[in-house]
C-alpha cells in the first residue's frame, strides 16, 4: 500500500465509515465502478465479497461471496440505530434458508450489484453466529468524491 485517506467526516460512530487506499502496484483483477450520487439501482439483492471468518474458525484464507437481501438500516438492529439514514447506510439480510452475513475479517469489503460497488462493509455479525446474521454497509454514494479522485 502506498497511501490511505479516511473520510474526514468520520468520528467514533459508524457514520461515514470509509477510506480509500492507494496501492503501490496495479491488481490483476478488473476494478468495479463506484456508485455515485444519483445512481439508482432497483434491486432486492447484492453480492458481498470477503475474506472474513465463517464461524469460530481462524482468519479467512479464501475469498468468499454471499448474496444478501437489501433492506433499510433499521432492519439491521442491533447494529444500527433507529435514526440511521438510508442515505448513509445499507442493511444486508440473509436470504431465506441461509444465515449468510459479514463476519470478522470482512470489514472494508465490497457490496456489489451488476459490477457496481454500492457499499463497503462497516459492521454486523461480530460473532459469526445465527443470533444476529445482519450486515451493515457504508453506502458508496456517501464516500466523498475528493477521496475517490485523490
Amino acid at each position: 500500500m502506498k497511501a490511505y485517506r479516511v473520510d474526514p467526516r468520520y468520528t467514533t460512530g459508524l457514520d461515514h465509515d470509509s477510506a480509500v487506499l492507494t496501492l503501490d502496484r496495479p491488481l490483476s483483477q478488473k476494478p468495479v465502478r463506484v456508485a455515485r450520487q444519483g445512481t439508482r439501482r432497483c434491486t432486492a439483492t447484492a453480492t458481498l465479497l470477503g475474506f472474513g471468518r465463517t464461524g469460530s474458525d481462524g482468519p479467512g484464507t479464501h475469498l468468499k461471496q454471499a448474496v444478501l437481501t437489501l433492506a433499510p438500516p433499521a432492519s439491521c438492529d442491533p447494529y444500527t440505530s433507529p435514526g440511521d439514514s438510508p442515505l448513509l447506510k445499507v442493511c444486508g439480510l440473509p436470504r431465506t434458508g441461509t444465515t449468510d452475513s459479514v463476519c470478522k475479517g470482512d470489514s472494508g469489503g465490497p457490496l456489489v450489484v451488476g459490477g457496481v460497488l454500492i457499499g463497503v462493509v462497516s459492521t454486523g455479525n461480530k460473532y459469526c453466529d445465527t443470533q444476529h446474521p445482519v450486515s451493515v454497509f457504508t453506502r458508496a454514494t456517501d464516500v466523498p468524491a475528493e477521496l475517490l479522485s485523490w
